[in-house]
Order: structure tokens, then sequence, then C-alpha cells
């Protein structure tokens, strides 16, 4: 039986339940990353491809939740179809699924990751040297604490 579909409307069904499924997802959880600008394209396999790039506050962490807990994880879908998986390519994270012959990609960029900070001591900041003098003191024992924590007599070693 012939598909009564022609493929710019599965596209637009396609795209369709993809962006109902991110705005219900978004709007649940109070999410504000958007999934504005769709591109079509062909997948490598020679199907018709959905891409769009998630945009706003954390994005990444939005999409992760999204291929985890959103609608489309429970979705059954028909033969070919897929639930969503990630695909990880050189500076972008994807994740991918496939509806109705139509793979769907939402994607964020890779942001590199951001320097550490140093570990600030409870007893002060961190000092550094230059040549070895330091450039920040250590912190001195206060003055009314006039004796040491351990006695200054020896032990007695005898048996």
């Amino acid at each position: 039986m012939a598909d009564p579909m022609t493929p710019a409307e599965r596209l637009t069904l396609v795209k369709d339940h993809a962006v109902d499924a991110w705005y219900e997802f978004a709007h649940e959880r109070a999410h504000k990353a958007r999934i504005p600008s769709w591109r079509q394209g062909t997948a490598p396999d020679g199907s018709p491809r959905l891409t769009c790039e998630v945009v706003g506050p954390d994005a990444a962490r939005v999409l992760h939740l999204f291929a985890s807990v959103g609608p489309l994880v429970y979705w059954q879908g028909g033969g070919g179809d897929t639930k969503p998986t990630y695909d990880y390519q050189a500076g972008r994270t994807a994740v991918v699924w496939r509806r109705q012959g139509v793979w769907v990609e939402l994607w964020v960029p890779d942001t590199p990751a951001k320097p550490s900070q140093p570990a600030r001591s409870p007893h002060g900041p961190a000092t550094a040297t230059t040549g070895g003098k330091r450039l920040v003191p250590r912190p001195r024992p206060s003055g009314r604490l006039p004796f040491g924590r351990r006695p200054k007599t020896p032990k007695e070693t005898t048996r």
C-alpha cells in the first residue's frame, strides 16, 4: 500500500512532533533553552534529516535531560523508528532519533572546559612564590597561646 503522505508533509509532521515534545518538556521543567532554527538535509543513509541547534542558558544540560527523561523516551514508535541516543562529533554533541523515516538531530556546540579556580585554603589565601621569595606570608600563631602543644621534656625510654 502506498504512503498517502508526501515527503514535505512527513518532514512537517516530524518537525512539529519534535517541537511539541521539546516545548512540552521545557515548559514542565521551566527551562529557557530554545530550538529556533531548523535545517533540512539528507542523512548519510539517504533518508531525510532535520537538524537544529539548542540555544539558551544551560543548553547542554537541558539537552541531556531531554534525551534521558523527555517525552520521546517513552514513545513507542513504528518500524524503523528509534528512541533518542547521543551522537558525539568533533565540536558538538547531539541527540538523534528517527521518526517515520526522518532523522531528527538536536545539538549543542562543545564548549571548552572552564579553567578551574585554585582551591582556597581555610587558613587564608594561597601563597605564590617567585624565585624562592614568598609573595604572601604564612599565618603565624597568635600571641595568646604561650605554650606549644607538646611538652618540651624528653620522654622516658627506660624499661
